[in-house]
């Protein structure tokens, strides 16, 4: 199969080794992975029949597993990822393996007016904390002490002027 092609890569090689070393060296309080594509995966399918969407980090497995393995063998403190583009919005444990130890959080933000994704996978997916296909966007802040995610949803997208109908926060402790 060719997702398993250990050469297959979303990074490259050169700005995977990079990403990792940075990692690895790290001395910072939080190191945040801001990402394009969800990193967790999802299994689209079913329980019984599951099956992956190749336009996340799913496409590439070899990378994503050297990725968790170096943040995991280097200890890297409080590793999180903020990801966009999945049209809805969502909170997922990473791990490296599928019901495994959570490596970091991922915290994916909705779009302000493209088009939902609304099917909800959670059924399939135990690593998914957190659903809510709406319009909005995520806001996250950073102090020494934490890191707080405000999904802020909005009322309507055609109206420039429009409120924030509800918020959502999550919090990770330093």
């Amino acid at each position: 199969d060719a997702l398993e092609v250990e050469e297959r890569s979303i990074l490259g090689a050169e700005q995977e080794a990079w990403l990792i070393d940075g990692l690895s060296t790290s001395s910072t309080t939080w190191n945040i992975l801001a990402n394009p594509i969800m990193l967790a995966g999802l299994n689209v399918g079913t329980a019984d029949e599951p099956e992956i969407t190749r336009d996340a980090w799913d496409g590439y497995p070899a990378t994503r597993q050297r990725l968790l393995e170096a943040i995991t063998a280097s200890e890297v403190p409080n590793p999180v990822v903020v990801t966009g583009d999945w049209h809805a919005s969502f909170v997922l444990d990473v791990a490296a393996e599928p019901g495994g130890p959570t490596v970091m959080p991922e915290f994916l933000a909705s779009s302000i007016s493209t088009v939902l994704f609304d099917t909800d996978y959670r059924p399939a997916n135990p690593h998914v904390r957190y659903f809510v296909a709406e319009h909005g966007y995520a806001l996250v802040t950073v102090t020494p002490d934490d890191l707080r995610c405000d999904f802020r949803y909005i009322e309507d997208v055609w109206d420039p002027d429009t409120a924030i109908s509800h918020t959502d926060s999550w919090v990770l402790a330093e």
